[in-house]
């Protein structure tokens, strides 16, 4: 503890001993953000207030929505499960009517979640303000290890480019054959009822991913090898097992992946998808236990990269009228995760702003950023109406401070690799460095000492050129 004090006092001599060379980093990060550290007392009051100044709000407006359902073609549907299956039912007639009966559900809980979100910006105002941190955004990018002007860069960036997912949702409601979208349209399903899809059984799945993952690097296709063989990946859905899919790893201790394989093309994606946690998180346990970890900003980057090598290579090996549902789907995904996720941060950060202004923002103001910020993305292909803006009480991810911007840095940074590995295949070999690297520096640094300046405005545009390639292609198929 004496020690502890002490390199706390002089932290610039400690940083500079070659004894501590090994620990840099990790001495780094914490002298960086120990000076946001409040008193022993005044941590531990913020500890015990945390449930009820915001856990359990949150929980609350989760409960509330979780209660209410609505009644389809003679049935109750829990909301959730509404929310999820609006948007893919196949007539815009259907998706009208849903959407329309679950914007009533969801008014009911708008008062309720119109304190609630007050309570939590008006929380996280004075938590910044004791900490003394410069903006409502500076706790997660500091706690995600990145650099607050290249998260800036990419905000901006991404922002700018907005035109490119007009771009697709003109093109979506061309592919649709429809005169206009509205807001539950945006994720809509591409009916082609002349493709005929092939199963993806698992056996099958298993053999394209290892065969695009060969494509890369035999040794990606020997992790994938070995998990199979050492029963480290769970396929089939069953009876208790939990749903979705999820990597888990930790600490000399073997990693595990969970699927719920069914046979369709989705699975076989998110094979490819898991496996790149995996991967990276195989790559990385060479480090010590310090490092062998990686930042939240990142922890998508491996993931999408795979992902979309996997889909490149089975892609072509597909009839074209498939190619055309599968590519839709793939740039819908991209969008939803680079451009809405962008649209968020910059509804969150308005919203933060005025509650610090106003002290207190009535929910029609907040459903009308809302509308404001989506309408901003999707353009004028979509109709956002001001009672779609009240999906901020279901959106979760605005209860943890702008989180969303790490879905965005992970699928560019991705996308870019991804369209730089086409011109020269020696930018795989620097995912493989970066994915190696684990936590020993920030993100930032990990990609420059690979030849990476994500600091850059130019290596964002790379990565959105990837997806406007991706349009590009669609518009030929078609």
């Amino acid at each position: 503890e004496i020690v502890y004090c002490f390199i706390y006092s002089t932290p610039k001599k400690y940083l500079k001993d070659k004894r501590l060379a090994p620990y840099r980093y990790f001495l780094t990060r914490i002298f960086k953000t120990a000076k946001h550290d409040l008193t022993e007392p005044e941590e531990k009051l913020l500890a015990l207030t945390a449930a009820p100044s915001g856990g359990m709000w949150v929980s609350g407006v989760d409960k509330a929505i979780a209660a209410r359902t609505i009644t389809w073609e003679g049935k109750e549907m829990p909301l959730n499960e509404a929310l999820s299956a609006a948007s893919h039912k196949e007539t815009q007639s259907d998706r009208a009517e849903m959407w329309k009966l679950i914007l009533e559900k969801i008014a009911e809980v708008a008062e309720f979640s119109e304190s609630e979100i007050n309570a939590l910006y008006t929380k996280k105002k004075i938590t910044d303000e004791l900490r003394k941190l410069p903006e409502p955004y500076s706790a997660t990018i500091l706690g995600y290890e990145n650099d607050e002007k290249s998260v800036r860069t990419l905000i901006d960036t991404v922002t700018a480019a907005f035109p490119v997912a007009h771009r697709f949702h003109a093109l979506k409601k061309r592919l649709l054959k429809l005169d206009h979208l509205t807001y539950a349209d945006r994720a809509a399903p591409l009916m082609l009822p002349e493709v005929k899809t092939e199963p993806f059984p698992f056996d099958r799945s298993y053999r394209l991913v290892r065969e695009a993952f060969a494509d890369a690097g035999e040794h990606y296709a020997a992790i994938l090898d070995s998990f199979l063989v050492h029963g480290q990946i769970d396929v089939t859905p069953k009876a208790g097992k939990s749903g979705g899919a999820f990597c888990a790893s930790a600490h000399r201790l073997p990693t595990y992946v969970l699927l719920n394989h069914t046979d369709d093309f989705n699975s076989t994606m998110t094979l490819a998808h898991e496996m790149g946690h995996a991967i990276h998180s195989e790559m990385c346990a060479k480090q010590p236990v310090f490092y062998d970890d990686y930042s939240t900003a990142v922890a998508e980057t491996a993931s999408t990269f795979f992902e979309g090598w996997a889909f490149e290579h089975i892609a072509r090996t597909l009839p074209k009228e498939q190619r055309i549902k599968l590519l839709h789907d793939r740039l819908q995904d991209h969008v939803a995760t680079v451009f809405r996720q962008i649209a968020c941060f910059n509804f969150e950060l308005e919203l933060h702003r005025t509650v610090r202004k106003e002290g207190w923002v009535p929910k029609e103001m907040i459903a009308a950023l809302m509308q404001k910020h989506m309408q901003a993305y999707l353009g004028p292909s979509v109709s956002v109406t001001p009672e779609d803006g009240f999906t901020f009480v279901n959106w979760s991810h605005i209860r943890n401070p702008f989180y969303v911007y790490s879905y965005a840095y992970g699928q560019l940074i991705s996308s870019a690799l991804l369209q730089l590995a086409h011109t020269d295949r020696k930018h795989i070999a620097k995912a493989a460095a970066f994915m190696e690297a684990g936590s020993t520096d920030t993100p930032e640094n990990i990609f420059k000492r690979v030849g990476i300046d994500v600091t850059k405005p130019a290596f964002w545009k790379a990565g959105i050129k990837s997806i406007e390639r991706d349009i590009d292609e669609l518009e030929s198929l078609i």
